[in-house]
């Protein structure tokens, strides 16, 4: 049974807290190594040779403080197209239509399968909270997706810059079908949240930044919140580079 929008958007909406914004004491900048990783304690990202860890670490951060704890543990926050693209492994692989693998490509067993995906859509051990390496600006008319954040002396800077590509710009449930910086592009003909079909949306705002949460009767991306604000809940899926591209494999390892 899908569950009404209305009464899940101001469930999510509830869910954000705002706290005072920190100022950072940031590092060098590094570049992020499977190295720092235990094998079984990161997942593979499908088509990509980054790994993301299956916990969430470093609660209670705001995004500042976030990117530079883990810049100095040589890891990153995940983009957005890297954790929805995650997002749908897991729920292909929850489905029989694909399988989820250990950074050190061995085959993560059925049941954690099911668990992780239940973390990932509904409340089941409270349900994820993420940071997302996503910062939106609008300037002269023009929309603009800021990510690859590193700090260098002393600032936090992106490493890239591009215009948000077409996505939808109110807030709605969604179909499982993203642009190529992640974005959502299709609103479900019922706004309702369905488990495992879709997610709540939250359009980006000016100079937000992206979270992704799970709940109960939810699973929200979030674009509308500020980088200064703080959650004891909220963390990070920590990012690593370094493991062998895979394509998304089916169910008979093809």
């Amino acid at each position: 049974m899908g569950k009404s929008i209305n009464g899940a958007l101001e469930r999510a909406l509830g869910k954000m807290q705002s706290a005072p914004e920190s100022d950072p004491n940031p590092t060098p900048s590094q570049s992020t190594s499977l190295a720092n990783c235990s094998s079984r304690d990161y997942y593979q990202i499908p088509g990509s040779s980054i790994v993301i860890a299956k916990e969430e670490s470093l609660k209670g951060l705001n995004w500042y403080k976030t990117h530079e704890e883990l810049q100095k543990q040589k890891l990153r926050m995940p983009l957005v197209p890297e954790f929805m693209s995650h997002f749908m492994n897991v729920l292909d692989a929850y489905k029989g239509n694909s399988q989820l693998h250990y950074a050190d490509d061995s085959l993560v067993p059925e049941g954690e399968v099911e668990d992780f995906y239940k973390y990932l859509t509904t409340n089941y051990k409270n349900g994820c909270w993420t940071w997302l390496d996503a910062f939106f600006k609008e300037e002269n008319g023009i929309w603009q997706i800021r990510h690859n954040h590193k700090f260098d002396k002393g600032s936090l800077i992106a490493g890239k810059t591009e215009v948000l590509e077409s996505c939808l710009r109110k807030d709605c449930q969604v179909e499982l079908d993203f642009n190529k910086q992640g974005m959502p592009i299709k609103k479900t003909k019922k706004q309702e949240y369905s488990q495992g079909n879709s997610i709540i949306y939250l359009h980006p705002r000016n100079e937000a930044v992206a979270r992704f949460n799970a709940g109960s009767g939810r699973a929200v991306l979030y674009c509308l919140r500020f980088p200064s604000g703080a959650n004891p809940a909220l963390g990070v899926f920590a990012c690593a580079e370094g493991a062998t591209p895979k394509k998304s494999r089916s169910k008979n390892g093809n």
